[in-house]
């Protein structure tokens, strides 16, 4: 619902800003300086529509980051007394997770930024997704800290934005949903969940941890 009204503030703004100045048609000489008045009532009040329905818009936008933030510590809260960490965990890696709806996950050395495995079609989503469902999340805990050992691998979990009608397939942007680092001799991983200032480190029982280290 939220998004909603804010798509229709912004195509409300947008709206405005574009009629205003054909309603007023305004010309532009060789100099570039504009020959009608930006004085006309009717632009005058096109234009404070426009500046209040981006306001509002404005003010949309700081509820949404509000209700993050909230959504943040609800789930910190939650992982601090782990009772419902093996949840979470599944929601993000289980057979429905994020993970299912993926389109790329690539293993990175953490030291060179050389991309050492790629799984980018269904059927590899699919067996990824198989294989790290099958984790025994009841038993990762919460780390103090992450290692001091250096960072291992990073796998990365992204995601191609919807193709909007008009759009051009070269200009869509990738989105990291997540990302899980290991790091070297340990059994901690740091879970990094996009837009959320929210980054856990994770101690795995020794068949899981080897399992992500598999990926490679």
């Amino acid at each position: 619902m939220l998004r909603t009204h804010i798509t229709r503030l912004v195509v409300s703004a947008l709206s405005l800003a574009l009629v205003a100045p054909l309603s007023g048609c305004l010309v532009a000489d060789n100099t570039g300086s504009r020959i009608d008045k930006l004085s006309d009532p009717s632009i005058q009040d096109a234009l404070d529509q426009t500046s209040d329905a981006l306001g509002d818009v404005a003010d949309a936008l700081d509820q949404v980051q509000s209700d993050i933030a909230g959504a943040i510590n609800d789930v910190t809260g939650t992982l601090e007394d782990l009772s419902d960490l093996p949840s979470v965990l599944t929601d993000l890696l289980g057979k429905d997770g994020v993970l299912s709806k993926a389109q790329t996950v690539t293993v990175e050395d953490a030291q060179t930024g050389e991309v050492l495995a790629t799984y980018d079609d269904a059927s590899d989503i699919s067996q990824l997704t198989d294989t790290l469902s099958g984790m025994d999340y009841a038993a990762w805990r919460l780390a103090a800290s992450r290692p001091d050992s250096p960072e291992e691998f990073i796998i990365r979990v992204s995601q191609t934005e919807t193709l909007k009608l008009g759009q051009d397939p070269d200009t869509l942007a990738t989105n990291e949903l997540f990302t899980i680092t290991t790091f070297a001799d340990s059994p901690v991983i740091e879970l990094d969940i996009a837009s959320l200032s929210f980054t856990p480190a994770l101690e795995l029982p020794e068949a899981d941890i080897a399992c992500i280290r598999g990926l490679v």
